[in-house]
């Protein structure tokens, strides 16, 4: 991106960057990580890289704000969407196996948050929340803006929760939290907070 005519910056929160260069077609998303900024690679490219996608569930899984998706040129409006494969690797810039992660759908079914990790401005969105994902086997790692009833922000960090799944079933959600403490939930998108329990 570096240019004599400079560039624009269109969105940054400390830990993403999206930048235009001034006077071109050329767009540029970066992220925050050891203590650099580090090039997030489009999806898919028809050749230069204002058509250039961006697969939004990747983005939503690495923890990217809502102001910042709804800017960015998404796979999903696209005619040539790339295919959704979960049983290989995700990119090596979010480094977490497809097994550790969320897929779910925020339908009113229950979890228990065993942990959530607040992530600071202008630092590693990715390491923490795996390190600590790992302190519970047979967790998966959630990012807080899936749904509503979860937070995404807290003091100004951007929130993951480390949950067990429990399905529709607040008996079983019940089990776990008696098991391992912390919070029952319902991933919904009604704002509700509410334990179950």
């Amino acid at each position: 991106m570096d240019s004599p005519i400079g560039t624009l910056q269109l969105f940054c929160d400390g830990t993403w960057l999206y930048l235009a260069q001034k006077q071109s077609s050329n767009y540029g998303l970066f992220y925050w990580t050891d203590n650099d900024w580090k090039v997030y690679h489009t999806d898919s490219t028809t050749g230069d890289s204002v058509n250039s996608c961006y697969d939004k569930e990747k983005l939503d899984k690495a923890g990217a704000p809502k102001d910042l998706t709804n800017q960015l040129n998404l796979c999903e409006a696209q005619q040539t969407q790339t295919p959704k494969v979960r049983d290989k690797p995700i990119t090596a810039e979010e480094e977490y196996p497809p097994e550790d992660y969320w897929y779910g759908e925020c339908d009113g079914r229950y979890v228990l948050i065993a942990e959530s990790v607040i992530i600071p401005p202008a630092t590693d969105p990715i390491s923490e929340p795996y390190r600590v994902h790992k302190k519970y086997p047979g967790s998966k790692i959630i990012p807080g803006s899936a749904c509503s009833s979860l937070r995404s922000h807290v003091e100004g960090g951007t929130v993951y929760a480390i949950i067990y799944e429990a399905g529709h079933s607040v008996d079983k959600v019940c089990e776990l939290k008696a098991k391992y403490g912390g919070n029952a939930r319902s991933l919904n998108n009604d704002g509700d907070f509410s334990d179950p329990c």
